[in-house]
């Protein structure tokens, strides 16, 4: 039995924390997770993937669950028109409509009953202009799984509410889009606060490499608009084309699509200067930024990446929001990427403008490296296209 093993046993009361991968494992030979699904590349750093089965429905629109019934009750409702689909093979989610879809995972948390999740959608899926939400029995919030201790329920089952936006997506049974952080205690608990951050090492990186010392800089993200080279001359976003009408596959690893056919780039609007142009954020369009601050994560921290609120304007910022332990360590800082969707009026944006929080997490017990698709990224797409040439 591992170290981490052996502390998740014995000492789950007294050290609250993120799982770390260690413990994941532990869980899922307990029984605490189950899922055949579940492999060891599936279960990462502070977080693992959950999986889609064949039982899949077509909604009306986004419905969640209660925190007194299952969920399978708000499905067999007549008044939301749950509409059975088959996924069992390759199957189109089409733009625009939302399914849920349950999820191969289950939980089992009477033995370990201080033990709640948090979920977000993968990067990958993030970047697609996807929205993933988790809905879990006795939970009257997406994206949670509450404690034993709240719902005495002795198996938990998962869902995922699906809702592509640009794109078109294939997907099957087996296919994962989105993943579950596990926290000894209430994530409160565990949560660095802003006094104690210069405490644990260069967490963050400004853009040059140099460590961000100031405590309120510390918790947020800004824009970095300065081009990047390696995408194309002036270009500082990706921006999703309208109408394209070719699914993306995500049924199989070796079909990667030419991203030029779903893609183009953006450069600043009016005086192109950095400190003069705008990036301009159309109405119902969809584009990938990055951050200027880079994140260097020791082997004991995780990251919740949180979108700020209304004070941004008429945008949606961050589908998906976890960063592992490790992250840019290997590479001196990698920056994050900004999923941005316009919304009823045209926004633009400024370089260096504050677009999210970030929050800092303690792992129970420090983890090993990741090894993450995204480490030595600059302004990336997902990683379900072919790179950008």
């Amino acid at each position: 039995m591992s170290q981490s093993s052996i502390k998740l046993e014995s000492s789950a009361a007294i050290r609250p924390g993120v799982v770390p991968c260690e413990g994941l494992h532990y869980l899922i030979s307990k029984g605490a997770i189950e899922g055949t699904a579940l492999v060891k590349k599936d279960v990462g750093p502070s977080a693992f993937d959950l999986h889609l089965t064949n039982r899949a429905w077509k909604v009306g629109g986004g419905i969640k669950g209660r925190s007194n019934i299952d969920y399978s009750q708000v499905i067999h409702s007549q008044e939301f028109g749950f509409e059975k689909i088959d996924i069992s093979r390759a199957f189109l989610l089409e733009p625009k409509n939302t399914y849920v879809i349950e999820l191969e995972e289950r939980l089992s948390l009477k033995n370990y009953p201080n033990i709640v999740g948090i979920a977000t959608g993968k990067s990958s899926i993030g970047r697609l202009d996807v929205l993933t939400r988790l809905i879990c029995d006795r939970s009257e919030l997406y994206d949670s799984v509450p404690s034993y201790n709240d719902h005495k329920c002795d198996e938990l089952h998962l869902y995922v509410e699906v809702s592509p936006i640009t794109f078109g997506i294939l997907v099957k049974s087996g296919v994962s889009l989105n993943q579950l952080r596990l926290f000894i205690g209430d994530p409160s608990y565990s949560r660095i606060g802003s006094s104690h951050l210069q405490y644990f090492g260069n967490l963050l990186l400004d853009r040059d490499g140099n460590p961000i010392n100031d405590v309120v800089k510390l918790e947020r993200l800004s824009v970095n608009l300065t081009p990047d080279p390696k995408i194309g001359k002036n270009a500082v976003a990706f921006h999703a084309k309208s109408k394209v009408k070719d699914p993306i596959d995500l049924t199989s690893s070796k079909l990667k699509p030419d991203p030029k056919k779903y893609w183009d780039t953006e450069k600043l609007k009016g005086n192109e200067s950095l400190y003069d142009g705008v990036l301009e954020i159309k109405p119902n369009h969809f584009y990938i930024i990055r951050s200027n601050e880079r994140l260097h994560l020791p082997a004991d921290i995780a990251v919740y990446c949180q979108a700020m609120s209304e004070s941004l304007g008429e945008i949606r910022v961050h589908y998906a929001g976890f960063a592992h332990p490790h992250f840019g360590n290997r590479v001196g800082g990698t920056p994050l990427i900004f999923e941005v969707r316009g919304h009823n009026v045209t926004t633009y944006l400024r370089h260096d403008e504050v677009l999210a929080r970030l929050e800092y997490y303690r792992m129970s017990l420090p983890t090993g490296p990741d090894s993450s698709k995204y480490e030595e990224q600059e302004l990336k797409l997902s990683s379900k296209f072919e790179d950008w040439n």
